[in-house]
Order: structure tokens, then sequence, then C-alpha cells
């Protein structure tokens, strides 16, 4: 059996000499993999908490948007009551006016003063015709002629201060030529109680005489 040689022991100096740097080599490739072990796990934790800050950025987006969504439609919402209140408030303007228009037109007609032919009378070259007021008392009555044709009114019943409900009163006139017909034209004007103005005309002609109902001049509000 052959003895080792010198250089036998050499190269098995060598190896175990090469030996503690393949381990140590060995130690620090497993220490590198356990450090990028190490920062995967952490770069993994890290995805992983950003994937949760993610998913909860976008459950608040979500809210957010719905918030907006309602904010939206509570404005629409405010928008549309304040144009129906308007609408509301422009009707019942409207609708006040109307009753107070209404309040007046009837106010007026139970105030309104209402001149009636009671009757006329002609003898000879004296002529007659009788008015009564059959509406509400009539103030500052005036009376205006014109178109006389063969009459001739007296002017003592120009004008009179009140005519109340119901009373009759005469127009007197003297007839130029009682051969021929005779024609004229009579305006009554008067107030009633609450000032109002109004008028009637009397029309006599060949074709006998008219008297119009009460037409409105002025109002007093």
């Amino acid at each position: 059996m052959n003895s080792p040689s010198i250089t036998d022991w050499i190269q098995a100096i060598g190896v175990m000499a090469a030996l503690p740097l393949s381990i140590i080599a060995i130690i620090k490739l497993f220490i590198k993999d356990k450090e990028r072990s190490v920062q995967i796990e952490s770069l993994k934790k890290m995805a992983e908490s950003q994937l949760v800050s993610t998913s909860n950025l976008l459950i608040q987006l979500e809210e957010i948007k719905k918030q907006t969504l309602l904010l939206s439609e509570s404005n629409e919402l405010i928008r549309a009551k304040n144009d129906f209140d308007k609408d509301i408030l422009l009707k019942n303007e409207s609708t006040n006016k109307e009753h107070l228009e209404l309040a007046k037109l009837t106010r007026r007609n139970e105030i309104k003063p209402n001149f009636i032919e009671y009757g006329s009378i002609r003898s000879g070259y004296d002529y007659k015709m009788a008015l009564k007021n059959v509406g509400k008392p009539a103030k500052n009555i005036k009376f205006n002629f014109s178109n006389l044709s063969n009459i001739c009114f007296a002017s003592i019943n120009a004008n009179m201060d009140l005519i109340s409900t119901d009373r009759s009163f005469d127009l007197r006139a003297n007839i130029v030529d009682i051969h021929n017909p005779f024609e004229y034209h009579l305006i009554i004007s008067y107030d009633d109680e609450d000032g109002n103005c109004y008028n009637q005309s009397i029309i006599h002609s060949l074709r006998g005489s008219k008297i119009t109902l009460p037409a409105l001049i002025s109002s007093s509000s």
C-alpha cells in the first residue's frame, strides 16, 4: 500500500482550506436568499396594503359619487320646489287680483243706481216725462240735453243732489209747434255712494223713446 505523498497532503489541505470558504459562500447565499425573502415578503405586504388602500379609495369614491348624485337630485328638487312655489305665488296673486276685481264688480252692482222711464204725457204745448230710480241712491245728478228739435226743456230740473231708491221725478218741457213731432237726446250723469260715475241716455225720436242701461264712466278705485 502506497503512503500519501506530500502532494496529496497539499491537495487535501487545500480542499480542507477551501471548505470553510464554500460553507461561508453557501451561508452568504442563504443569508441573501433570506434577505430577499424578507424583502419579497415586505413588498408583498406593501402590495397587499396598497390594494387595501386602493379598495378603500374606490369605496370612498363610490360613496362620493353617490353623495354627489344625491346632492344633485336634492338641488333639482329644491329648484323644482322653488319654481312650483313661484308658480303658486303668481297664481295666488292672479287669483287675488281676480277676487279683488270680482269684489269690486259685486260692490258696484250692489250700489248701482238705475233710472227707467216711468211714463210721459203730452198735452197741447206741455210735455212731461217721469223718471224713476229703481236702483240704489244716486248723487250729483246732472242732465245734459242735446239734439233738441221742436222742444224746450225747463232748466229748473237741470241738476239734483240726491235721488233715493224708488224715487221718481218729472222732467217738463214746452213743445214749440204742436203740429210737428219733436226729438231730443238726454244724458243723465250721476255717482253712486262710492263715487263711481255712470251715465244713461234717453233718446226720443219719431220711433219713440229709448233709455239705455247704466254705463260706468269712471271708477273710484
